[in-house]
This record gives C-alpha cells, sequence and structure tokens, in this order.
C-alpha cells in the first residue's frame, strides 16, 4: 500500500493482492469499496496506530535480535550506515 494516495489506490491494491490478503481473513464478499475504506480510516486513532506499531517492532526486534528494523528500501539500500548491527528488512 506503500505510495496509496487515498481510499480508491487502496482499495484498487486489495484487488491486485486479494489471494495475499486471503492469507488473513476470507474477503468472502470481496475487497470493501472505497468510500468504506475512508469511513474505516477517518474512524482510526493515531495514538492507538503508533502504539501498535511500537508493539509490532519491538516485537520484530525480539525475534530477529536486529537493532535496526527496515521497513523501506532506503534502509535496504543502505541510505545511512547500520555501525556494525543487525539489520532486518521487512517487505
Amino acid at each position: 500500500m506503500s505510495g496509496s494516495e487515498g481510499s480508491e489506490d487502496i482499495e484498487n491494491f486489495g484487488h491486485i493482492k486479494l489471494d495475499l490478503l486471503r492469507q488473513y481473513r476470507n474477503f468472502e464478499a470481496g475487497i470493501p469499496r472505497h468510500d468504506t475504506i475512508a469511513r474505516v480510516i477517518s474512524r482510526l486513532k493515531a495514538s492507538e496506530i503508533e502504539q501498535a506499531f511500537q508493539t509490532w517492532i519491538s516485537s520484530l526486534i525480539e525475534k530477529t535480535g536486529c537493532h535496526v528494523i527496515a521497513v523501506d528500501e532506503k534502509t535496504a539500500r543502505r541510505s545511512f550506515t547500520t555501525k556494525d548491527r543487525k539489520m532486518h528488512y521487512i517487505p
């Protein structure tokens, strides 16, 4: 979904990646429409998303033993140095 500029792009991503997404949920009715996606996103609380993200990254650090978890390709392409730290890239 990186690079998505709105709910229509997210809907399109869902249609393209439906087989992948079905590994996590049934999607019996298919991908939600972009207006539904927009309503859901508008109700999310930024602080709760941030907390969930931090919890997820912390769990990855524990599991991998890495000090740096790269979530973008810039880090994977070494746009900065890790100074002898182990690094793990999450595609």
